[in-house]
């Protein structure tokens, strides 16, 4: 062997070693990206998943209407809005219909849609954040968006919310891949570029027609497109040779996939009630009227760190989005840079800097139309892109300390910042907002204490509730806190305001929340009938059936009987001119009704054709009842002043009060009502 070839092989030796030490360093910097990706997924895990069943404290009734439109995709009815509370989108419904039908009917299984829509958005933000930004920028954002009090309440409360900016962040990923992948033109080249220009354009475009069927901000998006689509015509021509055609494409998709619910839309005004709600600055802005509008955007622009919103629902009161010093003044930064590229592009160019800016504005321009401006739930689409701002402030801050041999500074400085946010979302989420006595009462904590104590129960027995809202919300938040899913548990439900419900004999358990202020005559029953426990968030009493009635109130037994509930009896203290009266009528029920039904009471003259006293409620659901039960309502009559004394009549039935016919039932006699001689006596 030659000199020369020795030489060539220690230089081909020293070649390959340093190529293979290139790759080596490539290799664990890609180890190392994917390690903090899969550290920043953690983190966004335990800030939606821990203690999902105990935080929120309970159920709130955005929840329970939710629940109930789901129960229809059960049913079979498929649309692309379900009206239950006002008219909701069906993209997050499908998905908790088959979740619930998968896990069963529970909290766990109600809200793990959230929690997936969360951790979808959040790895999307490190995707997309890679891709416009660098690798940086997007885990630094994706880190401050996993533990954003904002974005971690609402990846764990079973509403569609996050569906929105999740399925919004996927379309941006494949739009901004389809307009920065390798170049399709020439028209003659057929490899992977074009294949890959023309799959990216097809997913934006299925993407962001979804998001019409995910919450209404997504109607934003045109604010969005068309001055993207200007701006690309005007200064990103040579991007663009070769991709118009994708891009039509993309909104041809977007049209085909939207179009069924802008119809459904048209044809079913129903499912708009809650748009039209909180509408009102939109609806005077279209009228020529912005001073709404106007007078929402300083709202609008201090909710990020200096005042957000004062409800309790889905916020700590007046938190702001960026409560700590830190991480606003990084927010802040990313904003100036942010504005700055636009007229001094980088090395990226100034496109991923319009598509921030343009979408910022398209998500926030519906929270400037709607009313409550800063409610955290209409601008929740600028969670896809609002943290490449703090993202970009950490990059510029962490490449100046580095010109400047600072990098250990900023790093530690890095690190006490997003720490303190840790922990700082951590006490406001899991502690101060979740031990508020406002959220708890919202989200009926005293029904998760019950639901609690009856998964403890081995045989409870027959139960029965009380509750502000017994028709059909307190049941389904009954169910959905539940963890068992037993048959043989049955409760029913009443307002303690107005009624008592027992079953006809034997014993119960009775629970009323702490949150709930018994009738006076309700309090008397139950607590003569039967020992009481307080537990903590209600009281339990165990009560033998019938119960009796207060002192003071005589009972005249009847037997008037419909197909639906039997009146047995009406008691009453006295009834005096001038005074309020206070009576009792007792039912046995025997079946539902199809129907809302009332009790109408009247005090009339003997020939009963003068009326002189009404009152008109029921305070057990009527579509509820179950023969074998007896509940006792509630009634007051104002007796007129001027009333002279003596004989008149008590005319007592029920009539059809949803939907609003006012039919009356009729008895097995044939009457419309049970009638009782009364005497009006000066007290």
């Amino acid at each position: 062997m030659n000199s020369h070839e020795i030489h060539h092989g220690e230089h081909g030796a020293h070649g390959e070693k340093r190529g293979n030490l290139r790759a080596l360093r490539v290799l664990r910097g890609k180890h190392s990206y994917w390690a903090a990706a899969l550290g920043v997924l953690l983190v966004a895990a335990v800030f939606r998943a821990l203690f999902i069943t105990e935080t929120p404290p309970g159920v709130i009734h955005d929840e329970v209407w939710n629940r109930a439109n789901a129960a229809l995709i059960h049913a079979g009815h498929i649309a692309p809005y379900y009206p239950n509370g006002g008219g909701r989108e069906a993209l997050y419904l499908f998905v908790q219909a088959a979740s619930v039908a998968a896990l069963g009917d529970n909290l766990i299984a109600m809200r793990l849609p959230s929690i997936a829509f969360g951790m979808a958005l959040v790895a999307a933000v490190i995707a997309l954040g890679q891709r416009m930004f660098g690798r940086a920028v997007g885990l630094a954002a994706a880190l401050a968006l996993a533990m954003c009090f904002w974005a971690a309440l609402f990846s764990r409360l079973a509403v569609r919310n996050m569906s929105l900016p999740a399925v919004l962040a996927l379309g941006l990923y494949a739009l901004y891949r389809a307009l920065d992948c390798p170049h399709p033109w020439p028209l003659s080249h057929k490899g992977r570029g074009r294949n890959m220009m023309t799959g990216y354009f097809l997913l934006a475009g299925a993407a962001l027609g979804l998001t019409v069927y995910t919450f209404p901000g997504a109607w934003g998006i045109p604010i969005f497109l068309f001055p993207l689509i200007a701006y690309l015509a005007r200064f990103e021509r040579e991007r663009m040779r070769g991709r118009w055609a994708g891009l039509a494409l993309m909104l041809v998709v977007m049209a085909v996939i939207a179009a069924p619910a802008v119809v459904y839309l048209q044809a079913h005004p129903e499912v708009r009630g809650r748009a039209e709600q909180v509408g009102e600055p939109l609806v005077a802005a279209l009228a020529g009227d912005f001073g709404p509008a106007l007078a929402n955007i300083p709202y609008v622009l201090t909710m990020f760190t200096v005042e957000g919103d004062h409800g309790l629902e889905y916020n700590l009161q007046w938190r702001p989005v960026f409560p700590e010093p830190l991480i606003s003044a990084l927010f802040y930064l990313g904003v100036v840079v942010s504005l700055w590229r636009l007229v001094w592009p980088d090395a990226r160019g100034r496109l991923p800097y319009v598509i921030l800016w343009l979408m910022s504005a398209a998500m926030l321009a519906p929270t400037i139309l709607t009313s409550d401006a800063r409610n955290p739930s209409r601008p929740i689409g600028l969670l896809a892109v609002l943290f490449f701002y703090v993202g970009l402030g950490v990059d510029a801050l962490w490449q100046w300390a580095k010109q400047r041999r600072g990098a250990r500074i900023v790093a530690a400085l890095l690190v006490v910042a997003f720490a303190l946010n840790a922990g700082l979302t951590a006490w406001d989420l899991f502690d101060r907002w979740n031990h508020n006595p406002v959220v708890q009462f919202l989200y009926q904590h005293d029904f998760y204490q019950i639901a609690r104590y009856l998964d403890a129960e081995d045989d409870p027995g027959a139960v029965t509730i009380a509750g502000l809202t017994p028709d059909w919300v307190d049941p389904t938040s009954l169910r959905i806190l539940m963890a068992r899913e037993d048959a043989d548990i049955a409760p029913g439900f009443f307002d303690g305001q107005g009624a008592l419900l027992l079953p006809a004999a034997g014993t119960a358990q009775v629970f009323a929340p702490d949150i709930l202020t018994l009738h006076p005559a309700v309090q008397a029953m139950l607590d003569g009938a039967g020992a009481s426990y307080k537990e903590d968030g209600f009281t339990r009493w165990e009560v033998r059936a019938p119960a009796a009635l207060p002192a003071g109130y005589a009972l005249t037994p009847l037997d008037a009987a419909n197909p639906l509930a039997a009146l047995t009896g009406i008691a009453w203290d006295r009834l005096a001119p001038g005074e309020t009266a206070r009576l009792i009528t007792v039912w046995e029920t025997r079946a539902p009704s199809t129907g809302r039904l009332r009790i109408f009471m009247h005090l009339m003259g003997t020939a009963q054709t003068t009326l002189y006293a009404q009152y008109d409620a029921l305070h057990v659901p009527s579509m509820q009842w179950r023969a074998g039960e007896v509940f006792y309502q509630m009634h007051t009559l104002d007796i007129p002043a001027g009333l002279p004394p003596g004989e008149y009549v008590l005319r007592v039935g029920l009539y059809e009060y949803e939907p609003p016919t006012g039919a009356r039932v009729i008895f097995d006699d044939g009457s419309d009502a049970a009638t009782l001689s009364v005497t009006v006596t000066i007290p």
